[in-house]
């Protein structure tokens, strides 16, 4: 996804790298996987946000209230990258982070230093930009995916998802490599129907022919049963008149 969006940019092979850096760096000890977080990264970066601190922080923030709320990265980030879209963070975004259980506006309020109902009029008039709420919940909730090491559950979960993250620097690019592959087969069947279609064409008239050989047997038979079924019906009336 990243290379699509950046291939063609000035010193996009950079700023991929730098992304998935990003990506990689965010979720590193915690039990949430490069994969999600990298999809994110890419959804951040078509709306916007800078590779770099702002990219880190902002995914450090989705993995801690994932954390928090013990929701799934995928599920907190579609939060996220819904407010990054429009640019700003309204009532639907504070609404279902509450129906997660957190109060992101008492958060928010504390760290402007401001009431929850002045947050309310902010976001209501869509001054809370992203970035405002991103670094926010970053402050607040970025280094909850890495509490969990404290406790049995949480330190399992997070060595499964760095021994996925070992896997996945294998993975990502054996993916990549299967896309180029596939790219190339494209054309090699292309080609190979462009010389099969004068064979097959061939094959079609011998069907052809051999159905239409076929057809004309069995309206023989048909025929040849229909004459049959007459004289058999003939003999039968002249045995019953005897009779």
């Amino acid at each position: 996804m990243l290379e699509g969006m950046f291939s063609k940019a000035k010193n996009g092979a950079k700023m991929i790298e730098e992304i998935k850096k990003n990506a990689m760096d965010a979720v590193d000890s915690t039990a949430y996987g490069f994969d999600e977080s990298a999809k994110a990264a890419a959804q951040f970066a078509a709306s916007g946000v800078k590779a770099g601190k702002d990219m880190e922080n902002t995914l450090k923030g989705i993995a801690g209230v994932a954390a928090m709320t013990s929701s799934s990265f995928s599920e907190v980030a579609d939060i996220f990258t819904t407010a990054a879209g429009k640019g700003k963070v309204q009532a639907d975004e504070f609404n279902r982070l509450a129906y997660k259980g957190l109060n992101a506006r008492a958060e928010l309020a504390k760290q402007l230093k401001i009431t929850e109902e002045e947050v309310n009029e902010l976001a209501k008039d869509g001054k809370i930009s992203f970035r405002m709420f991103a670094d926010a919940m970053a402050d607040a909730y970025g280094e909850q995916a890495k509490k969990a090491n404290e406790t049995f559950d949480g330190a399992l979960s997070n060595v499964k998802a760095s021994l996925n993250r070992i896997g996945e620097l294998w993975y990502t690019p054996h993916r990549e490599n299967m896309r180029r592959t596939f790219v190339e087969e494209i054309e090699m069947f292309n080609k190979l129907k462009v010389v099969l279609k004068p064979i097959i064409g061939v094959f079609r008239r011998l069907d052809r022919l051999y159905s239409n050989f076929k057809i004309r047997t069995i309206h023989k038979i048909t025929d040849a049963l229909t004459a049959m079924g007459k004289v058999s019906e003939r003999l039968y009336k002249k045995n019953a008149q005897k009779g």
